[in-house]
Formats: structure tokens, C-alpha cells, sequence
């Protein structure tokens, strides 16, 4: 049935369709990813066509989870997400504190200098602020 040329030609064929569906396996497990992903940031864009409003509880909720899990990252893009949409200046001037430590503790003193300035335009007689800037202008 196989002369001597066709059982390496078979063997190769073989060979090349096992990977090819090993290949299309992990593919069409990227494509499910990218999908999945497509349709958060259509569902993200239709939340935000409807200006759900952030409340402080929902933040104070979800602040103090990333805090505890050191998700630096997600307790700035939070708190600016609030700072965005809050009239409050006590709310804001807490929300600078906020600010100002997060990137005291991740070593970026300009931008943490510069939340403890605007919290301390809200409010210049507050010790906190005033301690915290003296601490920073130390550092520098």
C-alpha cells in the first residue's frame, strides 16, 4: 500500500494537521478572550452614555479593597473617577488626601505634592495636609 516515499509524505501530513488543530485550539481560545473583551468596553461605552452616578459608598467600598490588596493602580483611576464626578469640596479635599498618599507610598513625591497643594487650597488649616507636605518637602 506505502511504497518507501509515501509512509514519510503520510507521517509529515499527520504531523502538520495534529499541530494545525493544536494551533487553532489556543486561536480560538484568543478569539473567545478578544470578544469577551470587545463586549465589556460596548457594554463600558453604553453605561457611560447613561451617566450612571458613582456613589460615595460604592467608592469608599471599592477604595478600600484595592487599598488592602496594594492595586495602586485601580485606587487612582477610582479616586479620579469620583474627584470627576463630585461637587463637594469637603469630598474633594478628602479625595486629594487620598490622592497625595497613594502616590507618596508608590515613590512619585511631585504628583503626591501636588494633591496635598490642592487639598490645601480646600482647606489650608488642616494639620494632615500641612504635616504631609512637610514630610514630603523632606524627602526631596
Amino acid at each position: 500500500m506505502f511504497d518507501n516515499y509515501g509512509l514519510p509524505f503520510y507521517l509529515y501530513l499527520v504531523t502538520v494537521i495534529i499541530l494545525l488543530l493544536v494551533f487553532a485550539f489556543f486561536v480560538s481560545i484568543q478569539l473567545k478572550v478578544l470578544i469577551l473583551d470587545i463586549t465589556k468596553v460596548i457594554d463600558v461605552l453604553y453605561i457611560e452614555q447613561k451617566k450612571i452616578m458613582f456613589t460615595q459608598e460604592n467608592y469608599l467600598k471599592f477604595f478600600s479593597l484595592y487599598l488592602l490588596r496594594y492595586n495602586y493602580f485601580f485606587c487612582i483611576s477610582l479616586s479620579e473617577l469620583f474627584l470627576e464626578n463630585t461637587d463637594s469640596l469637603d469630598i474633594k479635599k478628602n479625595l486629594f488626601i487620598y490622592l497625595g498618599f497613594i502616590y507618596n507610598e508608590i515613590n512619585i513625591i511631585d504628583i503626591a505634592e501636588y494633591y496635598y497643594l490642592q487639598a490645601s487650597y480646600i482647606d489650608p488649616n488642616d494639620l494632615d495636609i500641612n504635616s504631609a507636605l512637610i514630610q514630603i518637602s523632606n524627602r526631596l
